[in-house]
């Protein structure tokens, strides 16, 4: 099961939120339009001559400009009664922009790999690792003029022991071993000690199950806002899990 949600801080411009890392940009150039009438003389809708003459019901080719770059998409528009619609400022359009681009972020569901595989001796170390295809995910909204692109940076992982369901309590019960990154693969011929992401799990033999959660970091960035921090995203799996005891027997002769 996956489990996605955000939390903490939204640097969006706009949302009234704080953000450490949010700056204001300088104001931007103003945004000129310009209005062309369409041809009459085809069936197809091209441009024709420009106009000046915006009178209300006029059916008009609306092209926008910030220093001689279009801002937005060009379109056949009808001026209202109150006059030529005004061109959205695009700082107003960025927060937009911004949820668009998060919202494409896939963040992926960990993949719990606890070493020993399967199971483990109590007061064995066991390697604790989610491993993922990537660790930073970005995906970009854009419109003429106006780009803002959202990145996710994994940050750290969380294993949560849960009791057993139908088995004895233990010490280990609600332990969440935190982890930087997505944790740490088994190596062989390493000594257990140096991971720097394991647990020793105690007695008794039990069934029990793991929760990982990874923690994404967001921010954003547009091509007209230095940018700024939208808090965190997590993702959730839970998977099986056995501490086995051993039994030893000593015989005498």
């Amino acid at each position: 099961m996956i489990s996605v949600g955000r939390t903490g801080g939204n640097g969006k411009p706009g949302s009234g939120a704080p953000s450490a890392t949010r700056h204001r940009a300088a104001p931007a150039d103003p945004i000129t339009c310009r209005f062309f009438l369409p041809r009459a003389d085809t069936t197809t809708l091209s441009i024709g001559n420009e106009t000046t003459d915006l009178e209300p019901g006029l059916r008009v080719y609306r092209i926008c400009y910030r220093n001689g770059i279009p801002v937005t998409q060009p379109a056949y528009i009808t001026i209202p009664a109150a006059g030529p619609v005004a061109l959205p400022d695009p700082a107003a359009i960025l927060p937009d922009l911004i949820d668009q681009a998060a919202d494409q972020l896939t963040i992926p569901t960990p993949t719990p790999q606890l070493n020993p595989p399967g199971q483990t001796l109590p007061n064995l170390t066991t390697w604790l690792d989610a491993p993922q295809p990537t660790s930073t995910l970005s995906a970009t909204a854009t419109i003429p003029g106006v780009t803002a692109t959202a990145t996710a940076t994994l940050r750290s992982t969380h294993f949560t022991i849960n009791p057993a369901v139908d088995g004895p309590a233990s010490r280990d019960d609600a332990t969440t071993i935190t982890c930087p990154g997505h944790g740490t693969p088994y190596r062989p011929n390493t000594t257990p000690n140096r991971s720097t992401c394991a647990h020793r799990f105690t007695t008794p033999t039990r069934d029990l199950t793991v929760t990982v959660t990874t923690v994404w970091h967001l921010t954003w960035t547009s091509n007209i806002d230095p940018g700024g921090d939208l808090g965190t995203v997590t993702a959730t799996a839970t998977v099986p899990y056995r501490v086995q005891e051993l039994a030893t027997t000593i015989r005498t002769h």
